[in-house]
């Protein structure tokens, strides 16, 4: 696949790989606790964010794909105004869990009584630049973020082979696995959600390069995952850090802690732009004014982050994911006046 056909799919895994997902937050809380089953839940996963990317270019092609809101065009107004609400409420919640984030991660780096202010509000309006024009900015910063990624976990691996094999772990109950099961399918949604925005923008007018599109996606996803995961089962005592992923590359000494560090803002910042351009694009369905829709959709976030990061994901992560399901993708699964034809 050529270089330029990739900025799509790295577009919207940048979207997805959030300050959970690199912290290693997300793949303790969903998949990596239940021991061996975490390889079938997480490839569930990633299917269905597949399937969901899928759907949504497939229906961007017949609608403004510029804006997510077109998705929904031939919705009736109760529906769209539910859909809108939906996301309003989860974007401007995840948003402010980010921004508060941003300003935590600055603070570990820059002891100083302004470092919090200045890391949510430069996070702020470095997102808010990125998400503005064709999102090339965040598949580059993407593309670093997953490169990145990637090599420091190869590495920590490399420095952790004295560890044989997976640390074994007790089996879960069937009606564990079924709660799992949903919540790794609410994972999906809410995810997807999250990213909605993006996905619509990179959507092309041909189904089959949608299609390629998503299933470059999924993969480099699943990949994330499965290295993710396989680390997190050797090492079961960062189940309760709530930033593991620091945990581990202290190991490294100060280096690793600095880089765990720039890792996690990158991820704050590519997952907050994807935010803030779905935001954006909700607003301005509703709101004329350009300028009131854009302090709408930076204020609202950056109240919310007053409240702080903390128990948002092991929370409201699954219940936020499965009304997302029901209230965003279910209506697109159910409307056949949008299916665009190969």
């Amino acid at each position: 696949m050529k270089k330029k056909s990739l900025e799509g799919p790295l577009a919207c895994v940048g979207a997805v790989i959030g300050a959970g997902f690199v912290s290693g937050r997300e793949i303790i809380t969903f998949f990596s606790r239940y021991g061996a089953h975490s390889w079938w839940l997480l490839t569930l996963s990633a299917i269905v964010m597949m399937g969901l990317c899928v759907l949504c270019m497939r229906r961007a092609i017949n609608c403004n794909h510029q804006s997510w809101c077109g998705l929904y065009s031939h919705e009736s107004a109760l529906t769209k105004g539910m859909v809108q609400i939906c996301l309003f409420v989860l974007l401007s919640v995840i948003g402010g869990a980010m921004l508060s984030a941003s300003g935590h991660m600055i603070m570990l780096l820059w002891p100083s009584d302004w470092a919090y202010t200045v890391g949510l509000l430069g996070s702020l309006g470095l997102a808010w630049y990125l998400g503005y024009g064709n999102l090339k900015g965040l598949s580059v910063l993407s593309s670093a973020l997953t490169f990145g990624f990637i090599c420091v976990m190869v590495l920590f691996l490399k420095k952790d082979s004295e560890i044989s094999g997976v640390v074994a772990v007790l089996p879960p109950s069937f009606g564990t696995l079924l709660w799992a099961t949903v919540c790794a399918v609410g994972y999906a949604a809410m995810n997807l959600t999250i990213a909605i925005g993006v996905v619509c923008k990179v959507s092309c007018g041909c189904c089959r390069k949608n299609d390629r599109q998503s299933v470059a996606f999924g993969f480099i996803l699943l990949a994330l995952l499965f290295l993710s995961n396989y680390l997190y089962l050797k090492h079961p005592e960062l189940t309760g850090e709530v930033f593991p992923v620091v945990r581990l590359f202290a190991a490294f000494g100060r280096v690793g802690y600095i880089l765990s560090i720039i890792l996690l803002y990158m991820a704050i910042l590519t997952t907050l732009t994807a935010i803030l351009y779905a935001l954006r694009g909700a607003l301005e369905t509703r709101i004329p004014s350009k300028r009131v829709g854009a302090v709408v959709a930076m204020g609202t976030p950056t109240l919310i982050s007053f409240i702080g990061f903390s128990g948002i994901v092991e929370g409201l992560y699954a219940p936020i994911g499965m009304i997302c399901m029901a209230v965003v993708f279910f209506p697109l699964l159910q409307n056949k006046k949008m299916e665009a034809k190969p």
